[in-house]
């Protein structure tokens, strides 16, 4: 899976034969939180999943792609690798 690591933001480009046809956006519990309600406010579905090291927000953009905001529960990807 690519992706893309810049400071405490990544994005990972999931491979077709990966989780599904999506981009995921780390973030942090209170970014997630914020965009929660953001979509909330909106009136924009949004569906929850936990993968047990982190817990994932998927909704749809406006173009109908499905993105992931995840955010893990150590603060950060435990399989991001190390410099």
């Amino acid at each position: 899976m690519p992706r893309i690591d810049h400071g405490s933001t990544g994005i990972a480009v999931h491979k077709p034969d990966g989780p599904g046809p999506h981009t995921a956006i780390r973030v942090s519990a209170e970014e997630q939180t914020a965009v929660r309600r953001t979509l909330d406010e909106l009136g924009l579905e949004w569906e929850e999943h936990d993968h047990g090291i982190a817990v994932g927000l998927f909704f749809r953009d406006p173009d109908g792609r499905q993105v992931e905001a995840i955010a893990y529960r150590s603060g950060d990807d435990p399989r991001r690798p190390t410099a």
